[in-house]
């Protein structure tokens, strides 16, 4: 969980380094802002799909997890259930 919290936060930070270089892009000339705005965009784009993807990739692992923990509550269930009859036949 921590590690999603990282890659969120350097996908944060990096969203506002790039506006920022727009910013300054800007401020340095047509010619230049044209070409560094049209790769700060493709760059843009590429952060926004690894964000959708990192946001996939939470919510698979925590559907997995609560199906896996369904089972392992069964599973626990189970156990209890065949405890109590192993030692009930051994106190009779």
């Amino acid at each position: 969980m921590s590690d999603r919290r990282s890659i969120e936060s350097i996908l944060s930070e990096l969203g506002k380094k790039l506006d920022h270089l727009i910013a300054e892009t800007k401020k340095a000339g047509t010619k230049v802002s044209q070409e560094m705005e049209s790769k700060i965009q493709h760059l843009k784009t590429q952060k926004d799909k690894l964000e959708e993807e990192v946001r996939n990739r939470s919510r698979s692992s925590s559907e997995g997890w609560s199906h896996a923990k369904g089972h392992f509550n069964d599973a626990a269930g189970s156990i209890r259930k065949a405890l109590k009859v192993l030692f009930k036949k051994d106190s009779i």
